[in-house]
């Protein structure tokens, strides 16, 4: 069975919503802020994955550093390929997915940014990933990973069967919670485009910081540090992201 990350339809069909222009505008801020908020060192080795279109991985890349660019979609890698040769960037771009992707102790960083952690029903497949961060970091490397909060997004839904999403581009979208566990919504995302609506299921498992703390600590980290942004603010129960990092 196809999983709904592996439709591509959804990535597709979805680029201007999922990647409007305001977040392009805001990628060399935040990979500014990664770099320092990480102390990295130039010509530092970086693993994006998963990269989407590339809006993080060209910045990285534009700032001197070796990166690696991995998703599971053809046409972003091919577009984030082509933004690269255009802009004369030596970017590795590679068609594949988070489960199975893995270079030994070949990267100082993972970048795993924008809630692209969790999309996996089975929760082991979700400690595959975080493994495979684990191997392909070198010894010290650090792995970042910035998501939504379980607790913001259990009070987003709290008494919410049903969202609508701002418009992006003419793209309207509803979101519909058609089932739940204890920290696993699986939501209906109809989606209407030049007049036509069609549905979309997803899944997330949104994690507590206790609980992403453990899942890295068992994969092999030493380590994990949970802050409330790529700022550094404190974590607290009412911070609506995430960022993890943990270090080999």
């Amino acid at each position: 069975m196809t999983e709904w990350f592996d439709n591509k339809s959804f990535w597709r069909d979805l680029e201007s919503f999922l990647f409007p222009q305001p977040l392009w505008d805001r990628a060399s801020a935040e990979v500014q802020q990664g770099l320092t908020f990480l102390q990295l060192s130039q010509g530092a080795r970086i693993l994006d994955l998963p990269c989407g279109p590339g809006r993080h991985a060209l910045e990285f890349a534009r700032r001197g550093h070796r990166v690696t660019a991995v998703d599971l979609m053809p046409f972003y890698v091919e577009g984030g390929q082509k933004r690269a040769r255009k802009k004369g960037l030596p970017i590795e771009f590679v068609q594949g997915d988070m489960v199975s992707f893995v270079r030994p102790e070949a990267f100082d960083v993972v970048w795993n940014y924008y809630s692209s952690f969790g999309y996996f029903e089975d929760p082991k497949d979700d400690e595959a990933v975080a493994r495979n961060f684990h191997l392909s970091l070198k010894k010290g490397g650090k792995v970042l990973i910035e998501t939504i909060s379980r607790e913001h997004a259990l009070r987003v839904w709290d008494g919410s069967e049903r969202i609508e999403l701002p418009t992006v581009d003419d793209i309207a979208v509803t979101a519909e919670k058609v089932a739940s566990g204890e920290n696993t919504p699986i939501v209906k995302w109809c989606v209407n485009k030049g007049g036509e609506t069609t549905a979309f299921y997803m899944f997330h498992r949104y994690y507590s910081a206790d609980a992403i703390s453990s899942l890295l600590q068992e994969t092999g980290f030493a380590t994990v540090e949970i802050f409330g942004d790529i700022y550094g603010t404190p974590f607290t129960p009412e911070s609506e992201r995430m960022v993890v990092v943990g270090n080999k």
